[in-house]
Formats: C-alpha cells, sequence, structure tokens
C-alpha cells in the first residue's frame, strides 16, 4: 500500500551539495463514489470486477515487478514529479482498488471489503481495505483499525493510522497518538505523530522534535519535513542549526526545504 503522503526527491549526489528541492503531490484518493448522488444506481459490473480484484489479490503473496516488461521499464524510467506519481499509480494495484472501493453504500461489498481487512493475508491489498473502510465514516469501524494496529506487519499499521486520520472521529487521535508513542518503527512513529499533530494535539510536536534527531537518516527526514509542513516560526533556528552538522543529504535536503516553508513565519514574527 502506498501512503498517501507527499514524497520528497532531491537531485544531489551522495557527498554533494543538495541543489534541487521538488516536492510531490499527495497520492491522493478521490473516492468517485462519493460524488455520485444516491439515486444514481452504480451498474453491478463494475462491483463485480473490484470484488473479483480485491478477492484474489487479498491472500495472494506479494509480487516483485516484471522488470523485463517494457511498459515496466518505462515507468521506472520516469524521474520526473509527474511520472514518478504514475509509476506509483501503475505499479501498486492497492492504490487503484483503494479509488475503487472507498465509500461504498452496498452492503454486500462492504462486507467483502471488511473481511479482506481484517483477515487478508496480502499486507498491501488489506491496507488498501482499511482506507476504503475508512471512507464510511463509520464509527462502529474503529475496532477494525485498532485491530490492524495490532498487526506484525508495517504496511498494516502503516494503513490502519492512514485510516483512522482519514475516518475523522474524535477518538482516533487516542489510537494514533498511542501509535506515535509506541510503535516498535520510527518511520510510523513520525508518520503518526505528524497525524496527531494535525488533529490539534501537540504530542504529536514532541515526537517530531525527537525524531529531528534520531539516530535513523529516515526518521530524521521525514520529523523535519513535518515540522516544515506544521511548525512555527520558532523551529526556523532550530533547524538551521543543525543543517550543518547534518551530513546525510536527503536530511538536508529536506531541511532546506523545511527552511523555505517556514523563513516567510519567522519573517513575520520578527
Amino acid at each position: 500500500m502506498v501512503a498517501l503522503v507527499s514524497v520528497l526527491r532531491h537531485s544531489a549526489a551522495q557527498g554533494g551539495t543538495p541543489n534541487l528541492y521538488i516536492e510531490l503531490e499527495p497520492l491522493v484518493v478521490t473516492a468517485p463514489r462519493l460524488k455520485i448522488p444516491p439515486t444514481l444506481l452504480i451498474d453491478g459490473r463494475i462491483n463485480a470486477v473490484l470484488i473479483d480484484l480485491l478477492q484474489n489479490k487479498a491472500n495472494a503473496r506479494p509480487s516483485a515487478l516484471d522488470l523485463q516488461d517494457p511498459s515496466i521499464q518505462t515507468l521506472n524510467s520516469l524521474a520526473s514529479p509527474a511520472g514518478f506519481l504514475l509509476k506509483t499509480r501503475y505499479t501498486e494495484l492497492g492504490f487503484l482498488l483503494t479509488e475503487g472501493l472507498a465509500g461504498t453504500s452496498d452492503l454486500i461489498l462492504r462486507e467483502k471489503i471488511i473481511g479482506v481487512a481484517r483477515t487478508g493475508s496480502n499486507p498491501q491489498v488489506r491496507a488498501a481495505a482499511l482506507m476504503a473502510v475508512s471512507y464510511d465514516r463509520k464509527p462502529s469501524d474503529r475496532g477494525l483499525f485498532q485491530e490492524a494496529l495490532l498487526s506484525q506487519d508495517i504496511t498494516v499499521r502503516f494503513g490502519a493510522v492512514e485510516a483512522l486520520s482519514n475516518w475523522g472521529f474524535p477518538d482516533a487521535a487516542v489510537d494514533i497518538g498511542n501509535v506515535a508513542r509506541l510503535d516498535p518503527s520510527g518511520p510510523l512513529r513520525v508518520y503518526a505523530a505528524q497525524a496527531l499533530y494535525r488533529l490539534g494535539d501537540a504530542a504529536g510536536r514532541d515526537v517530531l522534535f525527537r525524531g529531528a534527531d534520531d539516530g535513523d537518516w529516515v526518521v530524521r527526514a521525514m520529523s523535519v519535513r513535518y515540522l516544515g509542513q506544521y511548525g512555527a516560526a520558532s523551529d526556523y533556528d532550530k533547524i538551521l542549526f543543525h543543517l550543518s552538522n547534518e551530513q546525510n543529504n536527503f536530511v538536508r535536503s529536506e531541511m532546506c526545504g523545511t527552511l523555505l516553508k517556514l523563513a516567510p513565519l519567522k519573517k513575520a514574527a520578527q
């Protein structure tokens, strides 16, 4: 399952100075069903195909891409921002399944989605099903997301945090906060922390600040990125102070992007 968050890249060679900061658009699930009037019936053949795809993939082992496929080779060569999004869209079926299933009012289809979200052995498809369920905005689905947070698979847990963030009920902050504090995966803790902070809980900000000094460079990069997205003017000087000491080019690139985002806030605060 592809995380539905912005992905950052830079063009600096390892050991060199970052010379380009590009922020890609988020991978957004449009949930077209939510735009269909209740009086308009959806052709049953659409749901039949989606059910077939969902069930056939639910318990299949995640398969490696056929790198000899000319189309896959073309997608892999698309290094521009738009090309990266196209590559993700057509190499991760879970993303398309989420988009097609999200927000369904069909009780039979919803029951099958929940079954996959609860017991599917393919973590990518299970995460997609969790996200699809979250668009129903039903309070009773919280237990399903909580079950997924106990999974040993990080993809499933990540999908559960995404689903809780999208689900939108106040109780989501409690569950997301537990992940931000206790999950064994550093990147998942950071992702949960930004979701918590975005929901208005300052505890998420504390986790991000700790992450900015973490020994794992991915945790540092993610933390700095989210501080730039949700941070305050006072964060500018703290990040600038650490910039000269950071050795990882991805983290340095994130720091530069975050400083550019925070610069207007610092100027306004002066």
